[in-house]
């Protein structure tokens, strides 16, 4: 297996009560292997009032379930012991599985225990709507100046061998914590960031206590987010940096890894400029894992429209390119039942749309295209009986199905380089990051663009290119890219002092005075489109950032006519798509393996049934991978067909249908095959 199979689970998925806690039967309603578990034992306490394994004691009601609730779909919540836990966790790395922990940072005011938060107020975070919150702060300083880091991982070090964890994952909340220019307001954050900036930097008047008033705490935030929020982000991103070093050095002194989730669903850019953490910074400090908070699915039915699978995608991409050693794990949105909400069972055509495209995200690594992506994690995986358990390894093993050599139409640039002047030209322009140009054009246009490629790659590469954000980057990656002959190079940015070649065509519209963004490809016949200048557009601001869970970051309006034009542009030098009617909801993604084999996703963004008018060329074969609809595939009058021309194929609403074709030899008869 080429890829690792992680699930998030709470102990309700197992039983202490079975001499083996449930590990032979919960393997085996699984059904397929599993490379690590990480557990969710949600409080704090688990790690701060460790006393070591001397006596065996119960743990406290939010460590034997998230947050203390009462029961899941299975079984009511159970009293585990320290032993029962230890004992459970050896059962598990008997069949090969790395065992991880996990915890939130929340303060459940000694709703269950004496919290060992409760004597340390000067922990909790402080945001700009709710003042003081419920949430610790993993960056505070105790009142003996100590760093809470320090305390926290030096406790963590001694919880992990006491258990015999495999390591530790740090999710929501521990890296990044939360959205800058909401948070961390708390007295004890401004003032180590006061001695960062310097003596006489930050006026007096925000020097004083304000921890019980959030009015004042929201005027100082305000104040030091318009002000320093460069110093604001780089200082956040020092903190986080040197925790995740400790950690890492911790952990692997006890022949240990790491884990780390990726900031509330955002990528790269996001992190470093609104949340406060440079990944590219991580890449060298040792992380092993970093989970990927790709939940497309469970926030569409969160929070509705827009479609997030499309920058999720792109978000994959820009975190390999970025941190290539680590190990990228995509968290795949399952079910949680005391969040309430479950795609498994409310929408798995979506469910199984989102981690195909997920898995299949794919970039180009000395030479061989490889997944961006080494895994996925289940989230939450109790509570999920055998059947579905079957439903969704027959969707894992339908991702991973195909080990592809060639993907999608083109690819695109992702320079980590590109984000550090983006930084102020977002600031002043509202510039767009890279990830969100690629989504807009496979959203909006239909475009099939599934690979990403670093510049290491762009002397050897020979396909079509997209480059966002061409302005942007370094000399030498230009002159590269300019100097490329013989293939579509398509290049987006800011165009008011780019020279343009001669040759290239070009669509172009000024957004406002200092901006005239353009779509250029090169090696054309030097066609330029001009548009009218844009007007009436709401206006740029970065000063706030709301609801940033469920919303994309601030940005520029660029009219949807420019993005048209480009599509259209683009379209017209790449080869004819045979999709025909990807105007309707309909997109596609292709990947085609060493021996020529291709399979291709139709997938939908409607709520309704859609019918694709896909061309397939003469003497094709046909496997069908997909378990709807029934009935097997054909070609009928150069489309794919159904053998009874009554009737249509069908994608599910926000579903996909999966086919493998095959050139090479044979012929169409053979093409009855159904879902593997």
């Amino acid at each position: 297996m080429n890829h690792e199979m992680w699930i998030w689970t709470e102990l309700l998925a197992f039983d202490r009560e079975k001499p083996d806690y449930g590990v032979e039967e919960y393997l085996e309603r699984i059904g397929f292997p599993v490379n690590g578990i990480t557990f969710l034992l949600s409080s704090m306490d688990f790690i701060l009032l460790h006393d070591g394994m001397e006596k065996e004691h119960v743990l406290f009601p939010d460590v034997c379930s998230r947050q203390g609730h009462e029961e899941n779909e299975e079984r009511k919540r159970q009293e585990w012991t320290n032993y029962e836990l230890r004992g459970l966790i050896a059962g598990l790395k008997k069949h090969g599985i790395k065992v991880f922990c996990s915890i939130f940072i929340l303060n459940m005011h000694d709703r269950y225990h004496k919290e060992w938060g409760t004597a340390h107020p000067e922990l909790r975070m402080g945001d700009k709507i709710h003042g003081i919150d419920n949430a610790f702060s993993m960056l505070a300083r105790l009142k003996d100046g100590t760093l809470f880091e320090d305390f926290f991982l030096e406790r963590l070090s001694k919880v992990i061998p006491d258990y015999d964890f495999d390591g530790w994952h740090g999710p929501d909340g521990q890296g990044p914590g939360w959205n800058l220019t909401h948070s961390d307001s708390s007295d004890q954050f401004v003032f180590q960031f006061a001695e960062y900036l310097g003596d006489g930097v930050l006026p007096a008047e925000f020097l004083r206590e304000m921890d019980n008033s959030e009015a004042e705490m929201a005027r100082r935030l305000d104040y030091i987010w318009k002000n320093f929020n460069r110093e604001w982000a780089d200082f956040t991103s020092k903190r986080w940096v040197s925790l995740w070093t400790k950690a890492a050095h911790a952990m692997h002194a006890l022949g240990r890894e790491i884990m780390i989730n990726s900031p509330f669903a955002k990528s790269i850019f996001e992190s470093i400029f609104y949340f406060g953490l440079d990944y590219r910074a991580l890449a060298g400090v040792g992380i092993d894992y970093v989970v990927v908070d790709t939940v497309s699915t469970s926030m569409a039915l969160i929070a509705g429209e827009p479609e997030r699978i499309f920058d999720y995608r792109g978000s994959l991409a820009e975190f390999k390119a970025c941190m290539p050693d680590a190990k990228l794990i995509f968290l795949d949105p399952v079910k949680d039942v005391l969040e309430n909400w479950d795609a498994l069972r409310h929408a798995p055509a979506r469910l199984e749309r989102d981690t195909w495209l997920l898995a299949n995200e794919t970039i180009l690594r000395h030479g061989e295209l490889v997944r961006c992506a080494d895994g996925l994690l289940t989230c939450v995986g109790d509570g999920i009986n055998r059947y579905e358990w079957a439903q969704l390894g027959k969707m894992y093993a339908n991702a991973y199905s195909m080990e592809s050599r060639e993907s999608g139409e083109m690819l695109w640039l992702c320079d980590p380089g590109i984000f550090d002047p983006l930084r102020d030209d977002h600031r002043k322009h509202g510039t767009w990051p890279p990830y969100h140009i690629v989504s807009q054009l496979v959203e909006t246009q239909g475009l099939d663009i599934s690979s990403a490629c670093t510049p290491e790659s762009l002397d050897s590469l020979a396909r079509p290119l997209l480059v966002p954000g061409f302005d942007l980057l370094g000399d030498s990656v230009k002159r590269t890219l300019l100097s490329k002959k013989g293939m579509p190079v398509v290049l987006i940015g800011n165009f008011l002092s780019e020279a343009v070649p001669s040759d290239a065509d070009g669509v172009f519209c000024t957004l406002h005075d200092g901006y005239r963004i353009g779509c250029v490809i090169l090696n054309g016949t030097g066609i330029r489109i001009p548009m009218e200048p844009a007007e009436g557009l709401p206006e740029f601001s970065w000063l706030e950032y709301n609801r940033f869970v469920r919303n994309r970051c601030p940005r520029m309006s660029i009219p949807e006519a420019f993005w048209d034009a480009a599509g259209k542009l683009i379209r017209s030098r790449l080869p004819e798509s045979p999709l025909r009617n990807g105007g309707k909801g309909i997109r596609m993604a292709r990947l085609k393996n060493a021996s020529g084999v291709e399979q291709i996703a139709l997938y939908s963004t409607k709520e309704i049934y859609t019918t694709p008018e896909y061309s397939l060329p003469e003497g094709v074969r046909i496997r069908k991978r997909c378990g709807f609809p029934f009935s097997p595939f054909e070609r009928r009058g150069g489309r794919l067909s159904l053998p009874d021309s009554r009737w249509k194929i069908c994608i599910p609403p926000f579903g996909m249908i999966l086919f493998e074709t095959d050139s090479t030899n044979g012929n169409n008869d053979v093409s009855q095959g159904r879902e593997p």
